[in-house]
């Protein structure tokens, strides 16, 4: 039986191996923003055309391998960007493909029109894959072999599997760098032999997510927001005088460049601020993925036979603007990914409860459904048996 995990491991790539990194994530985030520009200018022509006819624009999309042919045929060669080629190929087409992604979710209703990607924000990730079966991406240890990158060593020994032909090897994998730090995510397919057995000490548990606490289990144990513990109070206070500080250098740089054009200014206090306020976001992100990781270990530590989540609608309560920025920490879809998993590794029955389900306003007692029930009503009183929770 295959399966396929990710794993992310912070790297330690040679001095030669980071420029060579930063030229490809360069040449990718190049080819990224002409695909957005070759198809922004075809929708604003579909959209005014829409008008004119009186109809809904519709979706004007270039498909990747056409527009991966005409790059090479035509662009490069009129344009004579031949630094293109030293990209491997499946990156650039990687790149490609993520840029048609955000159109079709823009289409979709998904999300926003794209935007073009900036150097020193939303860089672009350095994609790699096997070549073919007998061409596999091999890994120890201590490094992983990736192609036009030679062996490149992690720094945090022994978290990627080690590659054994026919049962584990990395499929895909990516590289890139957040706050002067290397990363890298692979995709691993292995195999095995079947789920394992664990024992089960109890029938099952269900478990309700919430901003008040991050999740309350049906055996009533509660595991508290980290948000609203101190040192994340702490950070993001922090986070907050950090953000006006870089703010005002933003302000101020941009009112240098506008006052002389020719003379571009200094930006080494605007990336001192920029990289103190990378910290602290990545500080504060590594706290709320421990505490979830750790609140997953301690539920499975339960030995359920099977976990019961309900489906919540996160894309609808996000347009909530006063509760928007409390959904966003909380991880919601992480935590049940992460719950999944681990019951998937664990032969335990995971069950998705329909959204549609009226769970808060039945009574476990009787079975009525409350539909008076209203959001600030912090305690569930039935009306036809008097239960009270």
């Amino acid at each position: 039986m295959k399966r396929y995990r990710t794993f992310k491991v912070e790297i330690d790539p040679t001095d030669e191996q980071k420029q060579q990194i930063a030229r490809f994530q360069g040449i990718c985030r190049f080819v990224y923003n002409l695909y957005l520009h070759e198809n922004q200018e075809r929708w604003e022509a579909e959209k005014k055309l829409a008008e004119t006819l009186g109809r809904k624009p519709h979706s004007t999309l270039m498909k990747p391998a056409k527009f991966y042919t005409w790059l090479k045929q035509d662009y490069i060669p009129a344009s004579g960007k031949i630094w293109i080629n030293d990209c491997p190929s499946k990156a650039v087409r990687q790149s490609i493909n993520d840029a048609n992604e955000a159109y079709r979710k823009f289409f979709k209703k998904q999300s926003g029109f794209p935007k073009f990607k900036k150097k020193g924000s939303n860089e672009s990730m350095v994609y790699f894959c096997r070549n073919s079966l007998s061409q596999p991406v091999r890994s120890t240890r201590w490094y992983v072999q990736v192609p036009k990158l030679g062996r490149v060593h992690l720094k945090e020994k022994g978290r990627i599997p080690t590659y054994v032909p026919n049962e584990v090897e990395i499929v895909k994998g990516r590289i890139g760098q957040k706050n002067g730090r290397w990363y890298m995510s692979v995709y691993v397919e292995y195999e095995v032999d079947s789920v394992p057995s664990y024992r089960k000490d109890s029938d099952g548990i269900g478990i309700d997510l919430g901003i008040k606490e991050l999740a309350v289990l049906s055996n009533k144990e509660v595991f508290a927001n980290i948000n609203k513990k101190r040192p994340m109070k702490r950070k993001l206070r922090k986070l907050k005088h950090i953000s006006r500080i870089y703010s005002r250098k933003l302000k101020a740089y941009r009112a240098r460049k506008k006052k002389d054009p020719d003379n571009r200014p200094t930006r080494s206090n605007l990336n001192k601020a920029q990289k103190r306020l990378q910290t602290v976001q990545q500080k504060m992100n590594n706290t709320r993925n421990t505490y979830r990781r750790q609140t997953v270990a301690r539920i499975m530590d339960l030995y359920p036979s099977y976990i019961t989540m309900e489906d919540l609608n996160i894309a609808g309560m996000m347009k909530n603007r006063k509760l928007a920025h409390a959904i966003s920490q909380m991880q919601w879809y992480a935590f049940r990914t992460d719950v999944q998993f681990q019951c998937a590794k664990r032969g335990i029955e995971f069950r998705l409860a329909d959204r549609r389900y009226p769970s808060s306003k039945t009574c476990h007692q009787c079975g009525h459904v409350h539909k008076a029930l209203k959001l600030s009503d912090r305690t569930f009183v039935c009306p036809d048996c008097g239960y009270t929770e």
